[in-house]
């Protein structure tokens, strides 16, 4: 059964739906506002309305929850970036590329969408289907396609071969998702460098490491390499010298003739 209010705004919509969805965009917008600097449970309509310039009364004539207000501040941005994850990973590019335009992805979305979809991340909805399940399913496909991106680079020798494509998918994303806690659009690096910098860290440890070059240093033997071999030539020319010697006066021995015995 439709509410009264549920009526009033139907009728609103069907009466002039530009003016009544602006005004529902700016509502939804003061709201993820609020949600960002105090937090989703700290909120309440009055603050929304208080924000605004208006009453509590205004806010439900826009929307019918507190609830429905942040499925909407943050549905928009999570969608597209999943979507164009997806878009990334089907395509041509190399694997290290792949990564690369997905981390600069989610981090120039955050800058334009901000602060709607950090408030995704803070209020923990990429982590508890019981919030919005569509929602949490746009975060899954998300996490795969990275995932996938990983395991391809993997497979074709473009990352390292230790490395388990999901628990490095937590540590990139860990790290990326962390920074609703510092990153300002408005900062002294943009998106697109933060982005830049976070790929060139990834990357570099990903890339699979060729052995040392051997150099004429790794040729040559060290110093106590150097002294155990004059020792062992030492021994060897002495032990050599006395067999000599022993063979020489061994032959002296057999070659002198017998000293005649005493006569009785």
């Amino acid at each position: 059964m439709t509410s009264n209010i549920g009526r009033r705004r139907a009728a609103a919509m069907q009466q002039d739906a530009q003016a009544y969805s602006s005004r529902r965009r700016e509502i939804v917008e003061a709201a993820a506002r609020l949600f960002r600097r105090k937090g989703y449970a700290s909120t309440s309509f009055n603050d929304i309305a208080e924000e605004l310039g208006t009453d509590r009364a205004t806010i439900y004539y826009y929307v019918a929850s507190k609830k429905e207000l942040l499925l909407e501040a943050v549905r928009e941005a999570v969608e597209g970036v999943a979507k164009g994850a997806l878009a990334i990973r089907k395509s041509e590019a190399t694997p290290p590329e792949k990564l690369r335009r997905v981390i600069e992805a989610l981090l120039n979305s955050y800058s334009d969408n901000y602060p709607n979809q950090f408030v995704y991340i803070q209020e923990g909805m990429a982590v508890d289907k019981e919030q919005d399940k569509d929602l949490f399913k746009f975060g899954k496909l998300y996490e795969k396609c990275v995932v996938e991106i990983l395991q391809e680079g993997i497979a074709d020798g473009s990352f390292r071969p230790d490395g388990d494509a999901k628990v490095l998918m937590y540590g990139i994303l860990g790290a990326l998702n962390w920074t609703h806690r510092w990153m300002n659009p408005q900062g002294r690096l943009s998106a697109k460098e933060i982005a830049a910098l976070f790929s060139a860290v990834f990357l570099e440890g990903l890339v699979p490491r060729a052995p040392p070059p051997e150099t004429l240093k790794d040729r040559e033997p060290s110093k106590a390499a150097k002294a155990s071999r004059t020792s062992a030539t030492r021994k060897s020319a002495e032990a050599a010298g006395s067999a000599k010697a022993r063979s020489r006066r061994a032959a002296a021995s057999t070659l002198r003739p017998p000293k005649p015995s005493a006569s009785n």
